[in-house]
């Protein structure tokens, strides 16, 4: 590599670095504002839909809860099998024969053209007979009172909502680094929600409105991507409509998601949700921004040791960049943390710190090359 050219990639690094922190401190900027988020004192009718597909091991714990919720309000639960080839459907019927609220669809009710589990959630939501809907996945863990307290953040002025979901049993190295990397995620994702300029949300843990879904044209614009029913989704709605955003803070409506115990399965996690990202351009460039930022700041960290061996960390210029990072990363999880009732050591961010760069390598190169298209195990 000439010498011109390795000063533009120092350029394009030092720039992408600064990009990234800048992004991180605007999320900060969004925790630490004073949240005033009113609670809505009325109890609207509300449709819960679930997509499934061959969830026997995890299905009963979840329509259990759902069963035991303590809404006052009206209650649905729809769920929908995308072809299933285990027990689910017999237990899904046994739940409609024991109790009215629960309804069983199938995903060939959804639009056609659209895949797996968007058409699995087209069908439920056109087959919903409220205005409010909330979306968690069937290996997901809700409280008692997830309902209650979602709709407690669901006013009448919100059109979508955002919830907090979290991987707690953190016990591989896996796992652990899911848990950090998921929280800090969500910290941004409130941040700039409180912003009011939401970017990001989980399908674990999400409502919005029945008719601001007809009024966008439902996942009809986003037909090609495997995933998009969440974040993309999300900007989708934001792009095409004025709409307000709020995020649930009540800890009651916090959710579980399952934890990936090995790296193979969580990176294939990861890659399938990265997908959506080669489109943000479509629907918020500042987001794209921030992805292709990140790239190549964490591609930059492992590829400088590789052209100038351990001298490079003698160099000031390349420290400045793991220091920039450092410290604004370090900042967003404190915060996180506080808007959360959290905590993270500094060892359990230094663990996460130091595989970061490799990691986002190995999920960005994998989403490029279209590595692990599939949603429970069948390919797009």
């Amino acid at each position: 590599m000439s010498f011109d050219l390795l000063d533009l990639f120092e350029s394009i690094l030092f720039f992408s670095a600064l990009y990234y922190a800048g992004s991180l401190f605007y999320f900060i900027i969004g925790l630490s504002k004073e949240e005033n988020s009113p609670n809505n004192i009325e109890t609207p009718p509300v449709s819960v839909i679930i997509a499934v597909r061959n969830g026997e091991k995890n299905i009963n714990r979840l329509l259990n809860s759902l069963k035991n919720q303590t809404y006052n309000g009206e209650m649905e639960f729809i769920i929908v099998d995308d072809e299933s080839t285990d027990r689910t459907v017999n237990i899904i019927q046994k739940f409609t024969q024991m109790d009215s609220r629960f309804k069983y669809l199938s995903s060939k009710g959804g639009d056609q053209k659209l895949t797996y589990k968007k058409r699995a959630l087209d069908s439920g939501i056109k087959n919903a007979q409220f205005e409010h809907l909330l979306f968690t996945d069937i290996d997901c863990i809700i409280q008692y009172l997830w309902v209650e307290n979602m709709m407690l953040s669901f006013t009448d002025e919100t059109d979508y909502l955002i919830g907090y979901s979290e991987a707690v049993d953190a016990t591989t190295s896996a796992s652990k680094f899911q848990k950090a990397d998921f929280f800090m995620l969500l910290s941004a994702a409130r941040g700039m929600a409180n912003n009011k300029s939401a970017w990001a949300c989980t399908g674990q843990n999400q409502g919005y409105r029945k008719s601001l879904y007809n009024a966008v044209g439902g996942f009809s614009q986003i037909t090609e991507q495997l995933q998009g029913d969440d974040s993309l989704f999300l900007l989708l709605c934001r792009k095409a409509k004025n709409i307000n955003v709020n995020f649930a803070n009540s800890p009651g409506s916090f959710v579980i998601s399952r934890p990936e115990l090995t790296w193979i399965a969580f990176l294939k996690q990861r890659i399938r949700w990265a997908g959506d990202s080669k489109v943000f351009w479509k629907f918020n460039l500042p987001f794209y921004f921030t992805s292709i930022a990140t790239f190549i700041l964490n591609m930059g960290i492992i590829v400088m040791p590789l052209i100038y061996g351990f001298t490079i960390f003698l160099d000031s210029w390349y420290m400045n960049i793991l220091l920039i990072k450092f410290i604004a990363e370090y900042i967003l999880i404190i915060m996180g943390g506080k808007a959360f009732h959290r905590q993270f050591s500094l060892i359990n961010f230094l663990q996460w710190y130091f595989i970061q760069p490799l990691y986002v390598a190995v999920v960005s190169v994998g989403s490029i090359l279209n590595v692990n298209r599939s949603w429970q195990g069948r390919k797009s």
